[in-house]
């Protein structure tokens, strides 16, 4: 819903804008300045221009700093926007964090590999209550007490 507002928001600037364009376009055909701006050898000083060529000018000048800064803004917000990976970290950084904090979780850092944690009143029991002990290969193993008891990290193969 809000993508359509934002649309419909960009249309009606640029539809705005054209109008602005055309009856820009008139008025430099009116001045006899053509598009590109460039004022005849014999033009009259620039401080005998009438008054409504002046809000003319101006209004050209406030057109284009508008539509310098609208693309600025655009362009600004169609970079692509960079998120932050923490790079894996070890078993015994898991540990220590769940014992840190005093919750049993995945930290999410295991960079792959397949990981059990656990918790216990010793260092032993706390390894052997880790998911899947026993039952697949350890590569790596951390433990760190905690507040209320031992805190494992298990790193499987």
């Amino acid at each position: 819903m809000a993508s359509r507002t934002f649309r419909g928001g960009i249309s009606t600037f640029f539809s705005a804008v054209g109008a602005f364009y055309s009856h820009t376009l008139e008025s430099f055909q009116r001045l006899k300045i053509g598009c590109a701006l460039s004022l005849p050898t014999n033009s009259l000083p620039t401080n005998s221009l009438p008054t409504n060529e002046w809000s003319f000018l101006m209004r050209c000048l406030l057109l284009f700093l508008a539509l310098s800064l609208f693309t600025a803004t655009l362009s600004s917000t169609a970079e692509a926007q960079t998120t932050t990976m923490r790079a894996p970290s070890t078993a015994q950084q898991d540990a220590e964090t769940m014992a840190r904090t005093g919750i049993l979780q995945h930290c999410g850092r295991a960079g792959g590999a397949i990981e059990g944690i656990g918790f216990g009143q010793s260092r032993e029991s706390a390894i052997k209550n880790c998911c899947y002990w026993g039952q697949r290969k350890p590569r790596e193993v951390g433990t760190c007490r905690g507040h209320r008891g031992w805190f494992a990290c298990v790193r499987y193969w």
